[in-house]
C-alpha cells in the first residue's frame, strides 16, 4: 500500500512540473474583469463594487470589460476572491503578456513557410509600396510587411498556433473612390 501511495505522489509531482512550465507571463496584480450585464445601469453598480477592491486602469464598457489593478493596502488575494464571487462578474483573468518572437532559422522573406516574393507576385499581400485596389488607385499605406513577416506571435512558446490581428484605422470618406 505504501508503494502505491508513494508512486501516486511521485507521479503527481511530475505532472505538476509540466503544468508550471506552461504558465504564461502575466502582469502581477493586474486582471481583466468581464461583467455579465451590458446594461449601463447595472455596470455602474458593478463598477462601484470593483472600485472598492481595485484601481481601474482602463474601461471598455461597450464590451463590459475592465482592466483593474488590485489594491495592495488591503489583502489582494481576498479582494480577488471577492471580485470572482461577485454575481455581476462573468469571469476574471490575469493580464497576460503577449510578445512577438523572431522566427528562428528563417529570413524575413521566408518566414512562416511562405516566400514573401511569391506572395507579392501573386498580389496576395501588399508591401505598402504597391496598391492592389480594384479601383486602380496608386496610394498605399506603409505596412512595413517585410520587417513584420519574420515575426510571429504564438499562444505560448510551445505552440505552433499563431495569433493574427487585423488593425483597421477606418475609412477616408473624402478619398476619390467614395466621391460621387
Amino acid at each position: 500500500m505504501k508503494r502505491i501511495l508513494a508512486g501516486f505522489v511521485v507521479s503527481s509531482l511530475g505532472w505538476s512540473g509540466v503544468a508550471l512550465a506552461q504558465q504564461a507571463a502575466v502582469v502581477p496584480g493586474e486582471y481583466i474583469v468581464k461583467l455579465k450585464s451590458q446594461s449601463a445601469a447595472l455596470q455602474q453598480n458593478a463598477r462601484a463594487k470593483l472600485a472598492a477592491k481595485s484601481s481601474m486602469k482602463a474601461a471598455y464598457p461597450s464590451m463590459g470589460m475592465y482592466h483593474v489593478s488590485l489594491k495592495t493596502a488591503a489583502n489582494p488575494a481576498a479582494n480577488l476572491e471577492d471580485i470572482k464571487a461577485d454575481p455581476d462578474v462573468e469571469y476574471v483573468e490575469p493580464n497576460y503578456i503577449y510578445s512577438t518572437n523572431q522566427v528562428e532559422g528563417q529570413s524575413s522573406n521566408t518566414a512562416q513557410g511562405y516566400d514573401l516574393g511569391t506572395l507579392l507576385s501573386y498580389k496576395w499581400v501588399s508591401n505598402g509600396k504597391n496598391s492592389f485596389s480594384q479601383f486602380g488607385t496608386t496610394s498605399a499605406a506603409n505596412t512595413q510587411l517585410t520587417q513584420a513577416w519574420a515575426l510571429s506571435t504564438a499562444l505560448d512558446e510551445n505552440s505552433d498556433k499563431v495569433v493574427v490581428a487585423v488593425i483597421d484605422s477606418g475609412i477616408d470618406r473624402s478619398h476619390i473612390v467614395f466621391l460621387p
